[in-house]
């Protein structure tokens, strides 16, 4: 019942609370102009963690010839995406990495909206240190800026450092609520306003370590991950994702959920040739997958 009720109070409070944030973003943004050196046709990334981690602004800038921005930061949440939706230069490309497990991921962020208390409190309940709760308040009360400097790729190891199997727990375990749906809401606006402007819109979906799958189709949350996909698909009028198998003679994962600096070189490589081709489609989608991938579809 408590949860109920941090919820519709999230829901009652979101509208103004994305007003503010962009406001907010605004201001410091005309006070420190340094920090948002736009350029109309740049490239703008946005994303959290497995962006971060995913895409070389270094290598899209040489393959592309453009400037590139990141507006990227781990634990991201989704009011970035949507305030900064609203400054982007008309006629930008915007990569977007759509991840449908962080949409029904916990400690994601919502918005700053003040939609992310139940989950301070579900997170909580659930045991989690109180230093990562502070940083998910953080995370969704403190704007990011446009870093042109390179993402951080992480090394190459030949096994995943750690299984992350606490990711899995914590998705499995969740209540069903509304978050999902309020996520989705955020997306879609935040795209819709991308499509205004002119922009070109690319959608990034990430590789899952192939261990994710198989925990992922034991406790449900495949099923979770294709519904919330498919409708985001339906809602924005998305054709069909192109589906890229990386080459997978050595291991291209870090852990469960991210790529290795060897997954990082083939994702920046297939996304600079994405954005360099002439096309007529406003959006499009790139579904990195590997061959001993267990897809969450299927």
């Amino acid at each position: 019942m408590m949860k109920r009720f941090l919820f519709k109070t999230g829901v009652a409070v979101v509208g103004a609370g994305i007003l503010i944030s962009v406001l907010y973003l605004a201001l410091v943004l005309r006070k420190n102009p340094d920090l948002l050196q736009m350029d109309r046709y740049s490239i703008y990334l946005f994303g959290d963690s497995q962006l971060y981690r995913g895409v070389s602004t270094d290598q899209l800038s040489k393959e592309t010839g453009m400037k590139t921005f990141a507006v990227v930061r781990p634990g991201s949440g989704l009011y970035n995406l949507h305030s900064m939706s609203f400054l982007i230069p008309d006629s930008s490309l915007v990569v977007v990495g759509f991840s449908a497990q962080s949409m029904i991921r916990s400690q994601w962020g919502v918005d700053k909206g003040f939609l992310f208390l139940p989950t301070v409190f579900t997170m909580a309940e659930m045991g989690w240190p109180p230093y990562q709760i502070k940083q998910l308040i953080e995370n969704n009360l403190r704007p990011n800026k446009l870093l042109p400097a390179p993402l951080e790729p992480f090394p190459y190891q030949p096994e995943p450092i750690f299984r992350n199997e606490g990711i899995i727990r914590s998705m499995a375990d969740q209540n069903e609520t509304n978050i999902d749906e309020v996520k989705s809401k955020l997306f879609i606006s935040a795209i819709e306003n991308f499509r205004r402007g002119g922009c070109r819109i690319l959608l990034i979906e990430f590789p899952l370590h192939p261990n994710f799958w198989k925990k992922a189709r034991e406790n449900g949350i495949a099923e979770r991950i294709s519904a919330i996909r498919n409708g985001l698909e339906r809602e924005l009028g998305l054709v069909p994702a192109t589906i890229i198998t990386l080459q997978s003679d050595s291991n291209l994962f870090y852990d469960y959920t991210h790529v290795n600096v060897a997954g990082q070189l083939q994702i920046s490589h297939h996304v600079a040739l994405e954005l360099s081709r002439p096309d007529s489609v406003q959006i499009r989608s790139l579904r990195f997958s590997v061959q001993s991938e267990f897809p969450a579809d299927r």
